[in-house]
């Protein structure tokens, strides 16, 4: 089960590494928790989940709706090992304990970085859209059927006052644009 929380900006920090300073993962996208129910509901082991994205798409393009650049553009590709799968999930986002209700979940934020804000020109929009499947492991071993899911992001590149920065866009003619949902989309721009 996939459930659709919202969007999503997360600000980059500042982090000292080495003495320079370095701005942690930060993004915008879309929030997504998937749940999966365990059976029996007292099984007292770790589940993780794992995940693997199977097609996408993601281009920059102007005001206009010319691509400027393309990102990505991958169709059928290849399942990664099991776990932790071709697009593994962060162990933090993650609650892997079925106990006390049967349950274990996992938290995913596709989208993008707020570094390509840098490269973007103003008034420009950035696309993704992927397809994923997600499944279950216990002890390095598939213990559930796939769950297909898609997820769908456009963003705009804007600046006020000198800063530049990402806000969620939508498209006119496009009124699924940033959102999420189960089984598999087109990933056309």
């Amino acid at each position: 089960n996939a459930t659709y929380l919202g969007k999503q900006i997360t600000p980059s920090q500042d982090v000292f590494v080495n003495g320079t300073n370095e701005l942690t993962a930060s993004g915008i996208g879309n929030v997504v928790e998937l749940i999966g129910t365990v059976h029996p509901s007292d099984f007292c082991h770790e589940i993780v989940f794992s995940r693997d994205s199977i097609d996408e798409y993601a281009g920059v393009f102007s005001s206009s709706g010319s691509l400027i650049q393309a990102i990505a553009s991958i169709q059928g590709q290849s399942r990664g090992p099991e776990p932790p799968g071709n697009d593994p999930t962060y162990a933090e986002f993650q609650d892997k304990d079925p106990r006390p209700n049967g349950r274990i979940f996992d938290i995913d934020t596709p989208g993008f970085p707020l570094a390509y804000a840098a490269f973007c020109p103003i008034g420009s929009f950035l696309v993704q859209r992927v397809n994923f499947l997600q499944y279950a492991v216990f002890s390095s071993r598939r213990c559930s059927n796939d769950f297909a899911w898609h997820s769908k992001t456009t963003i705009r590149c804007e600046e006020v006052a000198g800063v530049r920065f990402f806000d969620f866009y939508t498209r006119p003619s496009l009124q699924d644009d940033n959102s999420c949902g189960p089984g598999h989309s087109t990933t056309a721009p």
